[in-house]
Formats: structure tokens, C-alpha cells, sequence
């Protein structure tokens, strides 16, 4: 559980409260007047669920960049955060199975076909963050991507006093993602050492992913939770995320949408549901799988921003 500040309408007083994330959004009695407080954006502490040597620090790539960019009411269902396929989406090409052409839309990749995950700007809407994968499963319930150690992308370079830059850099962890189709989030699964060794779940909340000719289109949501092999858990970035919504980057309506997948996500966690049921720990490549590389399009193929962008960042769009 983390420690929650909920503020009173009525009266002003400020209280903090321990509560489990499937309570966090309810409101409570205010300890002063007696009415209902609710929960401020921007306060919280860690309570329990950290374990020492799961890591909380860097992310898997050797770099200084970052991944995302700032270039309804209340919660909503899940299927809400689904951008509606187009007709183009829907095409099927028969060319090159294995590989996406950069000319036309596919509706599934073929297990093995390398493909790119890319972070689309959340201002101009342009190609950011990218990296090559392996499609491992692509169907109606799950896309499972591989990304080995050693692979080569791009991502973000922040040098002092200069435009930020997409330069390559390299991955430095065996990684598995596992992302579903309209979901707010997906889940990695890390490998490190020789003999391999499973070490890590790191859910990581995003936009739902988009179907491009190469590959996929996503954005970071910033929160993410980092779950041991015994599923004890903890917070990564949950201050920036919350700082966020109150700068007004994020919408508070979309906030609560992200608090409320959490939600979801910690109950598959407590529960030892897939995918933290272990299912997936014993997986392993075909052995005769390479290092993907970047489709030669990865930049140039036309972006698919998610369609509820200015829903969710209201202030690039004021």
C-alpha cells in the first residue's frame, strides 16, 4: 500500500491515509468536518513491496535519453483507451510475410518477422524513441514482442544547452513484452546473466498500440511498477507521473484512467494471474533467432497518433 493525501472541499484541511490502489480514487471522511475528502494529485509515499535488488533506476538502455515527449469524465472502460481501426488498418498485404514493407497495413505479423516499436511525440506527433523486435505471438488476445541484449535503436540524448537528439544506442537485457490490444499498459519480462536468469516483471503504462506497416506506434504514460520474481512490487517514476497532472500535461480525467489500470494490473499481481503466473518465464527464442534490426522505414513510415492524444494532453494542445 502507499500513503495517500486526500483534501476536504468543504473546509481545506489536508489528510494523509495508508489505502490499497483498488480504494485509492474513494473518497474518505474528512477527520475535521466530516465530509468527503478526495485524493490530490501529487502525494504519496511507498508503503511496502519493495525488495532489495530489483532495480528502480535506469531503463534498459544504454543511454541518458529518455522515451517520451510533450512535442469523457471521470474513469472510463477499458475498450475507451482503443483507438477505432481504419479502413487501412483492417488492408492485408500477402507480400513479404515476414517482414512489414513500409506500402500497406498488415492485420498480423508472422512469428519470427522483425518489426519496431516506436514512441510517437505527444507534441508534432512524430517518430521518437524506436526499437527493433521479433514477433513471438501476434493475435486477438496478446502481441508478444522479443527484444535481445545487444539490439540497436534509437532513442532520445539530452546535452545541456542543446536540441534533444535521436542517437543509437544499444539494449542491454534479454526482454520479452507483452502487449494486449486496447490495454493502457504491457508487461516485460527480463533475463539477464549467463546461464540466463529470469529477474524481473516491469509493467510499464502507455498508450495502446497502433498497427503500422513496420510495426507499432505507442507513447510512455511515464508510471511504472517494477514486480520481483516473488511479486513483491514497487513504484518507478510515480512523482513525475503526478506532477504531470498537476502542470496540466495530463489531463486529471486521464490520471484517473491510469490510476485505475494500475488498479487492474496490481490485482493480476496479488492474485498471481497471467502473466505473473510464471507462464512465461521458462520462454526462450528459437535458437536460430538473430538480432533484429531497425526496419529501413522505421522514421520515414508515417506515424499513427493514438486518437484520444488531446484528451489526455491538454496543455501541447491549448
Amino acid at each position: 500500500m502507499a500513503l495517500y493525501e486526500y483534501l476536504c472541499a468543504a473546509c481545506g484541511t489536508r489528510t494523509d491515509k495508508r489505502m490499497p490502489m483498488s480504494d485509492v480514487l474513494q473518497q474518505i471522511p474528512c477527520p475535521k468536518c466530516g465530509k468527503q475528502a478526495r485524493k490530490t494529485m501529487g502525494s504519496w509515499s511507498v508503503v511496502g513491496g519493495t525488495q532489495a535488488g530489483v532495480e528502480d533506476g535506469p531503463a534498459p538502455w544504454d543511454s541518458d535519453g529518455g522515451g517520451d515527449d510533450f512535442g469523457g469524465r471521470g474513469l472510463v472502460a477499458a475498450s475507451t483507451w482503443a483507438d477505432t481501426a481504419t479502413p487501412t488498418e483492417r488492408a492485408v498485404t500477402a507480400t513479404n510475410p515476414n517482414r512489414g514493407n513500409g506500402l500497406q497495413m498488415r492485420d498480423r505479423f508472422s512469428p519470427g518477422a522483425e518489426v519496431v516499436v516506436r514512441y510517437i511525440t505527444r507534441l508534432g506527433s512524430t517518430v521518437g524513441m524506436t526499437w527493433p523486435f521479433r514477433v513471438v505471438r501476434d493475435d486477438d488476445d496478446l502481441l508478444a514482442l522479443w527484444l535481445p541484449r545487444g539490439s540497436l535503436g534509437r532513442l532520445w540524448r539530452n546535452s545541456p544547452g542543446q536540441a534533444r537528439e535521436l542517437v543509437e544506442g544499444e539494449w542491454r537485457r534479454d526482454t520479452l513484452r507483452l502487449m494486449y490490444p486496447g490495454k493502457p499498459y504491457s508487461v516485460w519480462l527480463f533475463w539477464e546473466g549467463e546461464p540466463r536468469r529470469f529477474t524481473t516483471y516491469y509493467v510499464n503504462f502507455e498508450e495502446p498500440f497502433r498497427r503500422t506497416p513496420v510495426g507499432f506506434d505507442t507513447n510512455d504514460h511515464t508510471l511504472d511498477m517494477v514486480v520481483a520474481p516473488d511479486l513483491t512490487w514497487t513504484w518507478k517514476d510515480r512523482d513525475e507521473f503526478e506532477a504531470l497532472g498537476v502542470s496540466g500535461h495530463f489531463s486529471m480525467e486521464f490520471s484517473e484512467t491510469v490510476e485505475a489500470a494500475s488498479r487492474e494490473v496490481l490485482e493480476l499481481i496479488e492474485s498471481g494471474a497471467a502473466p505473473f503466473d510464471g507462464s512465461w518465464v521458462g520462454w526462450a527464442p528459437p535458437s536460430d533467432w538473430t538480432v533484429p534490426v531497425l526496419h529501413p522505414r522505421w522514421q520515414e513510415e508515417p506515424p499513427t497518433p493514438w486518437s484520444r492524444r488531446e484528451w489526455a494532453y491538454p496543455l501541447p494542445y491549448r
